[in-house]
């Protein structure tokens, strides 16, 4: 695997990473509620927590480094 495929890989896992929290908050919830408010959903997002958010930058970043590095050894 190539370091400008390895990047682009990180940067999609990354973009993963950051949807999964709000897909896990919605189904934290279940289907059961009829009614979605504002801060029902944030209240959710809590549960969740930022373990997802930060992994999703890290993975961010090495996806960027691995991609600047591949360019600049061409």
């Amino acid at each position: 695997m190539t370091k400008r495929t390895a990047g682009i890989s990180l940067c999609a896992l990354a973009v993963v990473l950051f949807l999964s929290r709000y897909v896990f908050a919605a189904l934290y919830r279940g289907f059961q509620h009829a009614q979605w408010g504002s801060q029902d959903f944030a209240q959710y997002l809590i549960y969740v927590g930022t373990a997802p958010w930060f992994l999703a930058a890290v993975f961010l970043a090495a996806g960027i480094y691995y991609l600047v590095r591949s360019e600049s050894e061409k």
